[in-house]
């Protein structure tokens, strides 16, 4: 079986995600949808990144961070959540949770920082390494998206879930996509955890819809170029190997 080792990589990780889902929603009473979800799972996602963080140094050392190439596509987009993020501080939503502040920025960064790791630094990386950029693009946004589904456990309801898992798939291939393009993660793990930030208050993403829905239109168009752009590059060289 090809990447044998990322994908119980990505099992491993996921399972220490359920495993917190459950404790918050079964032992601590907290829902997905209770933001204090932040604290119960603050200590998981220690665990989660330091295993990212070990794995890569031990197995993936001097991949994914490689020399910044901002293109079009990232400026604009960077700028874009720059705006939102700018205006959200300025509006004092990211203080809505005052009391586990700290929790909100701690959790929310080290999803940033582990989940890029994990799932664009190390599995991303070794599916390049014995598949196609499609599919590695693809197969990785997968298990990303497979990541979330463990938000069942406590207590998200299935439709809900659901539709999470489309989200994150478009973005997992944005991400991936994205990754390549620009030639290293460094920027998407900001990117990721100030995002998360940001939708963690339900009153912003409410008050700021359109706003927010642009964002993630721009996310899905510039998915879609690159991954045109990618088809038709693996394609073409395709034919050509052919003539």
């Amino acid at each position: 079986m090809k990447n044998r080792k990322e994908v119980l990589l990505s099992a491993v990780y996921i399972g220490i995600m359920g495993v917190g889902m459950t404790l918050s929603y079964r032992v601590f009473g907290i829902a997905y949808s209770n933001p204090g979800i932040v604290v119960s799972l603050f200590p998981f996602e220690i665990v989660m990144t330091l295993m990212a963080v070990i794995v890569y140094l031990k197995h993936y050392r001097g991949t994914s961070f490689g020399r910044l190439h901002p293109t079009p596509s990232f400026v604009i987009y960077a700028a874009f959540l720059l705006v939102i993020a700018s205006i959200s501080i300025y509006e004092g939503s990211l203080f809505e949770e005052r009391k586990i502040l700290f929790f909100v920025i701690g959790t929310n960064l080290l999803v940033g920082i582990s989940e890029e790791l994990m799932f664009r630094g190390i599995v991303l990386h070794g599916f390049l390494v014995e598949r196609t950029k499609l599919e590695s693009v693809l197969l990785s946004s997968l298990l990303f998206s497979l990541l979330h589904s463990v938000n069942v456990l406590a207590g998200f309801s299935p439709v809900d879930m659901s539709i999470q898992l489309v989200n994150t798939f478009i973005f997992g291939v944005f991400a991936s996509l994205m990754a390549i393009d620009i030639g290293t993660i460094l920027p998407l793990m900001a990117i990721h955890a100030i995002w998360d930030t940001i939708v963690a208050s339900n009153a912003f993403v409410m008050d700021h819809a359109v706003l927010v829905a642009s964002f993630m239109l721009l996310e899905i168009v510039i998915a879609i170029v690159l991954l045109a752009r990618l088809y038709r590059d693996e394609h073409g060289k395709g034919r050509n190997g052919e003539g």
